[in-house]
């Protein structure tokens, strides 16, 4: 169970985004009641992670002194640390038990982490295989990392070629592309070739044709 309200979290869209200063009050708060003695589960420092991702991009609420911000620099780098030896434990025997409990908008994290720190080296590619049988939603956060994709290259190919939504993943690219600009953009496994794209979309739309009549 976490120790905060998942509603209430801290989240770090971009630089750019109207929640920044709603979010920095909430992190003054956290921080200002930060317990080095407290247990922190994986979702409680991944919100202290998006409270570093604030003050890496040079946001902080403007009342700050000098010496609140290297306060409050030193838990978040602290918990950084915490949190990069919580990631070197993940391995094939709890990965899907860590995904389990993820709360929703610390998913992205996750799996950017995971491609950053390296650690989709330690898991298998029948482990992989599994989460995307058990998680399959968890494609949208996968995409956007290139080196899981290219570790499991063939693995995701298999997958996307038998999941409902391929073609909604495929196809948003292209919307997001227009409609977004900050919207991740996704690696398609280099296996999934261009028939396999349009097969996806065949199916898609025969599937729609069937459903209207």
């Amino acid at each position: 169970m976490s120790s905060r309200n998942e509603i209430n979290r801290i989240v770090f869209y971009s630089k750019e985004n109207m929640a920044t200063s709603h979010n920095l009050v909430k992190a003054e708060k956290l921080l200002n009641n930060f317990n080095s003695e407290k247990n922190l589960t994986l979702n409680d420092l991944l919100e202290f992670y998006n409270v570093k991702l604030h003050f890496d991009n040079d946001l902080f609420l403007p009342k700050w002194s000098k010496s609140d911000r290297e306060k409050y620099n030193q838990i978040v780098e602290e918990n950084w640390s915490s949190l990069k030896k919580r990631f070197q434990k993940i391995n094939d025997l709890n990965i899907e038990e860590i995904i389990n409990e993820l709360e929703y908008q610390y998913k992205s994290n996750f799996w950017e982490l995971v491609n950053k720190l390296s650690i989709y080296k330690n898991v298998s590619h029948s482990t992989f295989s599994d989460i995307l049988k058990n998680f399959s939603s968890q494609i949208n956060y996968i995409l956007p990392q290139k080196n899981i994709v290219q570790k499991f290259n063939k693995v995701i190919r298999d997958f996307l070629m038998n999941y409902k939504n391929s073609a909604e993943v495929l196809l948003s690219q292209f919307e997001e592309k227009k409609s977004d600009r900050n919207s991740p953009r996704f690696y398609f496994p280099k296996s999934l070739s261009l028939s396999d794209k349009e097969e996806i979309i065949s199916t898609y739309l025969d599937r729609e044709d069937s459903n209207l009549n």
